[in-house]
């Protein structure tokens, strides 16, 4: 006779697809991130600058003195900037 799952093991069974979820998410991330990368390095649309929020640290200071990395540029101590293009004037003006 099988054995009746409890709530206990209906959480786990929940918590470990969860986990599962969560590393496959974390792995397509890291792809599309370095995807992103090359998309940028190779094009004309994108310009790499210094991270302006650490200053190119990658980290920043917290309010107890310690180091946290970077949120804007993830430790990288760089980001990526659209190019502004400026539209042409038109008769009108505008």
């Amino acid at each position: 006779m099988a054995k009746e799952e409890t709530l206990e093991d209906k959480i786990k069974s929940i918590m470990r697809k969860r986990d599962e979820a969560y590393v496959e998410f974390n792995s397509k991330q890291q792809e599309l991130n370095t995807l992103m990368e090359l998309y940028y390095e190779e094009g004309d649309t994108h310009e790499k600058i210094v991270c302006i929020n650490c200053g190119g640290q990658g980290y920043v200071q917290t309010e107890d003195k310690g180091k946290q990395i970077c949120k804007a540029c993830n430790g990288k101590k760089y980001i990526w900037l659209l190019k502004f293009k400026e539209q042409p004037k038109t008769k009108e003006g505008n």
